[in-house]
Order: structure tokens, then sequence, then C-alpha cells
């Protein structure tokens, strides 16, 4: 069956980085970064093979991404969706409402 491709989302740095790292040692992986191109070349360096593909969660679809993916690999096994949007305001001025329409 060969080596299972995944997708991590959000996985130029930080928890998504990591679980990538820790996939690439048995998987073809694909990351997606969003600001973070010097660390998306930084992860393909290390793991050659690695794809990296500019794509932001907020706005691009995710169909597209997963066809690049899935046709770059020949396949795509497994998902890890770890992209995420941070948003920092102090705590006063902090409105539920507003968290819930990101």
């Amino acid at each position: 069956m060969g080596r299972r491709a995944v997708l991590v989302t959000g996985a130029a740095r930080g928890i998504g980085r990591a679980i990538a790292g820790d996939l690439a040692r048995d998987h073809d992986i694909a990351i997606t970064y969003n600001a973070a191109a010097d660390e998306a070349a930084a992860f393909v360096s290390a793991h050659p093979g690695a794809l990296a593909v500019r794509w932001d969660a907020r706005c691009d679809d995710p169909a597209a991404l997963v066809a690049r993916v899935a046709a770059h690999f020949g396949r795509l096994d497994g998902l890890v969706n770890n992209a995420g949007l941070i948003r920092e305001t102090d705590l006063d001025a902090y409105d539920p409402a507003a968290a819930a329409e990101v």
C-alpha cells in the first residue's frame, strides 16, 4: 500500500508543525500555511518530498486544496484540521457574538 498521504492545515509552526513533523517520519505530508512562508519552506527543506501550500482557511476553497494535495501524492488518506485564527483583545472588550462569526 505504501506511505499514506496526510494533509495538516496550519502546520508551518506551533502545534501543527509538531504534528506534521511527527507524521512525516512515515507518511507523505502536505502542510498549509498563510503568513509563515519562511517556516513552511524550512519544513519542506527538513522533510524532502513534503508539500507546502499557501492556503487561507477564511476564504480559500477547501475542495481545491484537497484536490491539489491528492493530485500531488496520487491520494489523500488523512486530514489534521489544525488551522486556526487568533485575535487578541482585552478581556473587557471580548464579544462572544463577534467571536462566533470567525
